[in-house]
């Protein structure tokens, strides 16, 4: 009897020091800053002209080339992770290294994106005998439950949320980003867009160069953030629980239990 009630202790224990290492841990913020210099241009015109070649090779849709570096820090500065294009990602664990690929300066980044594995233009399965389709069970969606979705209350919470962890994220940024797409409209399009949401969440530290003659991404400078991550649960836990989100997974969850 003595070994169980002792057994029962250090269980209780147990579970309240784990409980309160789990506090500490979303209490304590983490941080992440980053920084480039990359070139994207579009070699899709090219890729198609080699497809007519005997003996085509790999063909690059895109081709890029720049540097970039990523550094994430947690509990403190007890752990941190490295990421950049010219040597395999790192772990430190109270300041020693752990190397999470193999061997030093090997590069992320491929230069060369094979079709046949992206399976945009070379697909081996397409010899291949088609097989008869099994049908599929599905669940209908009418068009008063889109509307529920899309409805003035819940997209005024959603991006309520969406500004709520823009806050949270204290997000600092000074990059210059230039881009073009195949058709110029897209490019307006794209900037519009991007201005509006930048306008709407009062994104700063952003500056847009649309480029309406290249195909082409260019991004350079740096950015930084740091969160608490029990904030970010807090944010996310009141956005389920109003009364317009918890609508749908409430009667959803009393369906599954009927």
């Amino acid at each position: 009897m003595a070994i169980l009630v002792l057994a029962l202790k250090c269980t209780g224990w147990l579970v309240v020091i784990a409980l309160i290492a789990i506090v500490i841990i979303l209490a304590l913020p983490i941080s992440l800053r980053g920084s480039c210099s990359l070139v994207i241009e579009s070699n899709l015109e090219e890729a198609l002209e080699m497809l007519d070649a005997e003996d085509p090779g790999d063909i690059s849709l895109f081709l890029y080339d720049g540097t970039f570096e990523l550094r994430s820090r947690a509990l403190l500065g007890l752990l941190a992770v490295l990421v950049s294009e010219s040597t395999c990602p790192e772990l430190r664990i109270l300041g020693i290294k752990v190397p999470l690929g193999k061997g030093s300066g090997s590069r992320i980044l491929d230069k060369s994106l094979k079709p046949g594995r992206a399976g945009v233009l070379d697909n081996p399965k397409d010899d291949e005998p088609d097989k008869p389709r099994k049908p599929r069970k599905g669940k209908k969606i009418s068009l008063a439950e889109i509307k529920k979705y899309l409805s003035p209350p819940v997209r005024a919470r959603v991006t309520g949320l969406l500004k709520s962890l823009y806050t949270a994220m204290h997000l600092d940024m000074d990059l210059d980003i230039e881009f073009g797409f195949f058709d110029p409209s897209h490019t307006g399009m794209v900037l519009g867009l991007v201005s509006a949401l930048a306008g709407a969440f009062g994104l700063s530290g952003v500056r847009l160069y649309p480029n309406f003659e290249d195909q082409v991404i260019v991004a350079r400078g740096s950015a930084s953030m740091w969160m608490v991550p029990a904030h970010v649960l807090l944010i996310g836990a009141c956005f389920m629980l109003t009364p317009e989100i918890r609508e749908f997974w409430w009667k959803r969850r009393t369906k599954d239990s009927a």
